[in-house]
């Protein structure tokens, strides 16, 4: 992102130092601040709506350059200054055009090619962008692979390291009545924990979109545990949960 707004930032300030305009680049300056406060607001509701990270980075620089462009034509000048002022207008189009188009599929392509870099030999196999974060299922050597906001998050089938948690909490001294988990679990130990008698498990998540991916994505076992009626899913954020 920084390094987006270096490189329009010095375009900016070039299409503003025309003949006249002494204090272009101070003008620049103050854009550059109102800019980065009414951009952050505006990106927070975008994404709070729905909307993907790249949509909200391409709306910006659409609305950068169609100011580029409509500031190119204010200023006038010559007929060959003015004509500077379709290239803006025109990646302003484009960049528009990009972020709105259904589907998403700029945002879709950039996300295949992030994860291909970093996470070489793992097949993407579906990602979901949500409001509180981003989950990518993958497959590799047999398992499939939880991703979220890019950190490994959970694989199954685990029996090891599942069976070693779920274990160990149902061998604690207190009687095995309730569990409460603040966020998601991973689906593996939700599966391991089950085969104990737990009267009750509570589970606090917010991102009911990133579950519905998994129950659809993840193996027989895993699924079975994700929309088991032994677990009370609250979708709800856990810290104003736990205030209550």
């Amino acid at each position: 992102m920084s390094l987006v707004t270096g490189f329009l930032f010095s375009r900016a300030s070039a299409a503003l130092a025309v003949p006249g305009r002494g204090k272009a680049t101070t003008g620049a300056y103050g854009l550059e601040a109102l800019g980065s406060l009414a951009g952050g607001g505006l990106v927070t509701l975008w994404l709070g709506l729905g909307g993907g990270s790249l949509a909200g980075l391409l709306l910006a620089g659409a609305l950068l350059y169609g100011w580029l462009a409509a500031e190119r034509l204010r200023i006038g000048g010559s007929t060959r200054e003015r004509r500077k002022s379709i290239l803006p207008a025109l990646a302003a189009l484009a960049a528009l055009l990009a972020a709105l188009w259904p589907g998403d599929p700029a945002g879709r392509a950039a996300g295949r090619l992030r994860f291909r870099l970093l996470h070489p030999g793992a097949a993407l196999l579906d990602r979901r962008e949500t409001p509180y974060g981003l989950t990518e299922i993958a497959g590799m050597g047999g398992q499939v692979l939880v991703f979220r906001d890019g950190v490994l998050f959970s694989a199954s089938p685990d029996k090891e390291q599942a069976a070693l948690q779920s274990g160990i909490l149902a061998s604690q001294p207190l009687e095995r009545r309730r569990l409460l988990f603040l966020g998601l679990p991973p689906p593996s130990l939700l599966a391991d924990l089950l085969a104990f008698p737990w009267k009750k498990i509570v589970a606090v998540d917010p991102d009911r979109a990133a579950r519905e991916l998994l129950a659809a994505r993840l193996p027989p076992r895993e699924r079975k545990a994700l929309r088991s009626p032994r677990i009370q899913w609250i979708d709800d954020d856990p810290r104003p949960f736990l205030a209550r």
